[in-house]
């Protein structure tokens, strides 16, 4: 007697929750998921490395993704979390060189899809190409912004914007606060913002002496995210401030 996934049902919702596949019929997203898997891992755990034959999405937790460029050299590119798919648009490339590695930034679950099937099923059904690639460029775009957002602007908006948007997107927050609690790391921090590491710790001290972030053991917990987000804002987009009447 063959044996029900047991985790069919958390792969249909998991899958459900992102655009590409919300409009995906009963058929065709039980065909995909017969064939996918879910992942569980430890923080530090692989959850994918390039070349794979699988995409994956989230679940719960984060992933830092990680690149590896031509000289060896590794650094922390990004943090990703539920409602992204992963790896589809590097297939849809056609390259097959490894460049970008995820890694369990807390425990993570993950489901794994087939990319051959999942190609398969979209060209069967063509009409969910359109969700599919609208998802695609959205995440596209969105991996832009964020990356502007490390790069452009003095280090203290550029950490401002990386917490701001980590926060809102993969933070935990506490019941009955306004407080987000964000799993990252100090190192992950500067190897995302290609800074030293010294250079973090000394902008997170300033932001927590200010009252808008909490420092705790590889935890970030921000207190005004109001403040914060008016931070990463450029400084001609900022709230002028009040003058006084002579």
């Amino acid at each position: 007697m063959i044996q029900a996934n047991p985790d069919a049902r958390l792969m249909e919702q998991a899958l459900r929750m992102t655009r590409g596949f919300a409009p995906w019929s009963p058929q065709a997203l039980g065909l995909l998921v017969s064939a996918s898997h879910v992942g569980r891992y430890v923080q530090g755990g692989v959850v994918m490395a390039e070349p794979s034959t699988h995409a994956f999405t989230i679940v719960s937790g984060n992933a830092v993704a990680g690149y590896r460029s031509a000289d060896g050299t590794h650094r922390m590119v990004a943090l990703l979390g539920p409602g992204l798919v992963v790896g589809l648009a590097r297939a849809l490339s056609g390259r097959n060189d490894a460049a970008f590695d995820f890694t369990a930034n807390t425990d993570v679950v993950a489901v794994h899809v087939p990319i051959a099937l999942l190609f398969e099923i979209l060209d069967r059904e063509p009409e969910l190409w359109n969700s599919m690639a609208r998802m695609l460029l959205r995440q596209h775009r969105e991996s832009f912004d964020a990356m502007a957002g490390h790069v452009v602007g003095p280090i203290r908006q550029r950490l401002a914007t990386t917490i701001e948007r980590s926060a809102e997107l993969y933070g935990c927050r506490s019941t009955g606060k306004a407080d987000i609690r964000l799993r990252l790391k100090q190192e992950d921090l500067a190897a995302i913002l290609h800074v030293s590491r010294q250079t973090v710790n000394q902008e997170l001290n300033s932001l927590s002496a200010s009252g808008v972030v909490r420092l705790e053991r590889q935890t970030v917990v921000v207190l005004d995210l109001a403040e914060l987000r008016e931070i990463s804002r450029p400084c001609k987009q900022r709230k002028a401030l009040p003058t006084t009447s002579r």
